[in-house]
């Protein structure tokens, strides 16, 4: 339901463009993710996602039908984008071990029924960033990887 804090055990899937994709030195073999791929715009005022377990099935069922989702929602995502997968409790806890108390709450979007924000999430934090990065949304996957 609108509003709802995800449990520590739910997941997160959020999309990052090549651009914030790590590559293999001088080649565009994806390696992982960049920090930068969990900065904040200016305009927003929370770190937007997707909650995976408000869709139904196996978990590759889950990854496949959240994916569909932002493919089709206002999110431009590219052949060679990835996604970040994270685990709700791992990302609170990066965050509260450098001082910051976010809450990751389930917030539906005309396009984006599982769409979820981490609020109260700091902006200009690039050593969280990296700790997120190589952490708790260091699973990643490439768009292309989902049919």
């Amino acid at each position: 339901m609108k509003g709802d804090k995800i449990p520590d055990e739910g997941h997160l899937i959020r999309s990052v463009p090549f651009s914030k994709l790590r590559k293999a030195d001088g080649t565009d073999d994806v390696i992982g993710i960049l920090p930068e791929a969990f900065a904040m715009r200016d305009v927003d005022s929370y770190l937007s996602a997707t909650w995976l377990e408000h869709f139904a099935g196996s978990d590759q069922q889950k990854v496949t039908a959240a994916v569909h989702t932002l493919r089709n929602s206002s999110l431009k995502i590219s052949p060679k984008s990835g996604f970040a997968r994270g685990k709700a409790g791992d990302i609170r806890t990066a965050c509260s071990a450098r001082g910051h108390s976010v809450r990751i709450v389930h917030e539906p979007e005309p396009d984006n029924d599982a769409h979820a924000a981490v609020r109260r999430y700091p902006r200009d934090e690039l050593e969280l960033y990296e700790v997120l990065a190589t952490g708790a949304w260091s699973h990643w996957f490439l768009n292309a990887d989902i049919p």
